[in-house]
């Protein structure tokens, strides 16, 4: 027991966490009990020395257990935190990652909408110019225009043209020659 009276408090080990309520919370009802063991063996009657004996031990051997617990605890605790701050890490390098592809693919977005939009420019000129595809069909116009001409005046010039009045079969006997 402590000099006060109370229980001892370990002082190699770490303090509670003040947001870990749960161990703060066992802690205490720990010391209300040990608190209350020892006030029933204060006003107890004169118990034979075997007993005392044997209450001590029992209490050395709760002492030794509650300190090899705690140990784990604090052990499992540094385990926990490692782990917690090689994860913190890993997401963190993950997340720069990340963000390095984001950026490549934002470049590559920007380069493919410049792109994109030079296509449309140039798509629009196209449709905004269309005299070399007027050339041709005035060219072809002009063309069917001349084949036409040409047409009326073959007629013209031949006069009986097949297919305007004259047959165009011929008899043999009009095709011989005079003998």
């Amino acid at each position: 027991m402590a000099d006060d009276g109370g229980w001892p408090k370990p002082a190699s080990a770490e303090p509670v966490a003040p947001d870990d309520e749960r161990t703060r919370l066992a802690m205490g009802e720990l010391r209300t009990v040990l608190g209350e063991l020892e006030r029933r063996l204060a006003t107890a009657p004169a118990q034979r020395p075997e007993t005392v004996t044997a209450v001590a031990h029992s209490l050395a051997a709760l002492g030794r257990q509650m300190a090899r617990n705690e140990a784990a605890a604090q052990a499992r605790a540094r385990e926990l935190a490692a782990a917690v701050g090689s994860m913190t890490q890993y997401l963190e390098i993950q997340m720069s990652s990340q963000v390095a592809r984001e950026d490549q693919l934002n470049a590559r977005l920007d380069r493919l909408l410049i792109e994109l939009e030079h296509v449309r420019v140039a798509q629009a000129t196209r449709r905004t110019e269309p005299g070399p595809v007027r050339l041709v069909l005035a060219a072809a116009s002009v063309a069917a225009l001349l084949s036409l001409v040409g047409a009326g005046v073959a007629l013209v010039t031949q006069g009986d043209a097949p297919g305007f009045g004259a047959s165009p079969i011929v008899s043999a006997e009009a095709n011989a020659p005079n003998s």
